[in-house]
């Protein structure tokens, strides 16, 4: 060993191959989560649309006959 190597001291931190893994299972779990959240704000867009027509209909005196 040179004197050099014996005089540093370790440095503190993350290494590259370190945060590349913590991006990649980040980017697997935001995969897995979003298409989730957007598929249940189309579902709730639905309801809340479901909702509007009937509350419309009975503003306007609708009345279904089936």
């Amino acid at each position: 060993m040179n004197s050099l190597s014996r005089t540093q001291k370790p440095r503190a931190g993350f290494t590259l191959l370190e945060v590349m893994v913590v991006i990649v299972i980040l980017g697997v779990l935001a995969s897995l989560v979003v298409p989730n959240l957007l598929g249940n704000k189309e579902k709730a867009d639905r309801q809340k649309a479901i909702s509007d027509i009937v509350a419309l209909g009975k503003r306007t005196g609708y009345v279904p006959t089936g």
